[in-house]
């Protein structure tokens, strides 16, 4: 590395020196260069607009690939602000846990993707020693993981292997997102002419956001968790990584949606307590979906229901 690199807003590379030092690394001496790197972030954002952008404003630009050039302020604005309070959280994960190779390649690659996003509001922050920034990984590995994934039901002992399986998590995350909202709905499958019908995402979305007045959700919506399934295509069929603080983001956006515990009634804990309903509501539910579903897909859908969607039940205490 150039010796002669200014001290002045060289944030970014202060932390990539560190986390790139070979052999072992000083936990204090990377947490000291990532809460300067947060700092930094944080003066950047009060430098970009006085007021916090709201959280639907930021899931709109960051989870897009698309946009057009007058949006662009917008798609910047919308990273900076998600990857900064990203930052806070993984800061906070790095404090608790060892720095493995995976976890030092995500700290990396985060710094690193953050060039054209900082270098749009503030040019000065010093990124000249970045050329280049690989977005990729050897397409063997990806094949090693499978064979180990599908025998251990975990990747093998090569390093590549398990930053292959970290940037899967899109596709993880996108099958969580796809079976959970059919077991929200309670379908197994549907069949249309006796034969099971690969039925796309949208179709069961469409039927959560027609009958959401009978769900009562924690601190999350449909559109967003739509917004992240559709996000995640890009990662799974073009072949290259997510970029970190937008991956971190989905997963903290998610976790309501998959929270067990406590209930609304305290007096209760579900596995599925992201997402109640009322007892008495069930029968009328089922049907609505029933017909959301025909009208999708016609008539002939037959729905193959599970023996129970994956809803915390809450009692009417008025008809008690």
């Amino acid at each position: 590395m150039d010796k002669n690199l200014s001290s002045h807003n060289n944030e970014a590379h202060n932390a990539f020196r560190i986390l790139k030092k070979p052999g072992e690394l000083n936990k204090q001496e990377v947490l000291r260069t990532l809460d300067s790197f947060e700092t930094y972030l944080k003066r950047l954002c009060k430098s970009i607009t006085k007021r916090t952008p709201k959280r639907n404003f930021i899931y709109q630009w960051i989870f897009t690939h698309e946009f057009e050039e007058k949006d662009l302020d917008k798609y910047c604005k919308g990273n900076i602000f998600a990857a900064t309070e990203s930052l806070g959280r993984i800061i906070y994960k790095c404090k608790e846990q060892e720095i493995t190779p995976v976890f030092r390649r995500l700290l990396i690659d985060y710094i690193c993707d953050l060039k054209e996003f900082i270098n749009y509001y503030d040019k000065s922050q010093n990124y000249d020693w970045l050329l280049m920034n690989t977005n990729g990984h050897i397409s063997n590995f990806y094949y090693d993981l499978a064979i180990n994934a599908f025998y251990e039901g975990k990747p093998g002992k090569h390093e590549q292997e398990h930053l292959a399986l970290s940037s899967s998590t899109p596709f993880i995350i996108r099958q969580s997102i796809e079976y959970k909202i059919k077991r929200i709905l309670g379908i197994n499958y549907i069949e249309l002419s006796g034969k099971p019908h690969k039925t796309f995402a949208n179709v069961y979305f469409k039927a959560l956001r027609n009958n959401k007045e009978f769900y009562k959700t924690r601190k999350f919506d449909f559109e967003v968790v739509e917004k992240i399934h559709s996000w995640t295509h890009l990662y799974i069929h073009g072949g290259f990584r997510s970029r970190p603080w937008l991956t971190e983001n989905a997963l903290n956006c998610l976790k309501e949606l998959f929270y067990s515990g406590e209930t609304s009634n305290s007096q209760s804990v579900s596995l599925y307590a992201g997402i109640e309903i009322l007892e008495t509501d069930l029968e009328n539910l089922l049907n609505k979906t029933q017909e959301s579903i025909e009208n999708e897909l016609g008539q002939d859908a037959e729905i193959v229901w599970l023996t129970k969607p994956e809803l915390a039940y809450i009692k009417n205490m008025q008809n008690e």
